[in-house]
């Protein structure tokens, strides 16, 4: 199956979940629809800004701030990542993403798997 570029981007942006990307500084690069829906904040009020902003607060149990002390998006990130076969259908390759992806954040932190 080949699936184009805006394909996945028509994918991501229509989402239930609310789904957002950083860079490694933190810095929002992509907030789809559903984020702005759940946060009510826009794409074009957080692009580009990082997400301790008084955007995203991380907090803990106890309701203490951890985007200044033990930011969560810091500490760790998983990555499931899975290339497209000529034969897959659009749920096989979310599937095996998310099969990834769980592998990934059971191994520990910082972990990248792909298949």
């Amino acid at each position: 199956m080949s699936l184009e570029r805006d394909s996945y981007e028509r994918i991501i942006e229509n989402l239930y979940d609310g789904l957002y990307f950083v860079d490694r500084n933190r810095v929002i690069t992509y907030w789809n629809k559903a984020a702005e829906q759940i946060s009510g904040f826009t794409a074009n009020e957080v692009v580009g800004k990082s997400c301790s902003d008084n955007i995203l607060t991380h907090v803990d149990i106890e309701g203490n701030n951890l985007c200044t002390r033990m930011c969560p998006l810091a500490a760790t990130i998983s990555i499931g990542a899975t290339l497209v076969n000529d034969d897959d259908t659009i749920d096989s390759l979310i599937k095996r993403a998310d099969t990834l992806l769980y592998e990934s954040k059971t191994s520990g932190r910082n972990c990248l798997t792909v298949g």
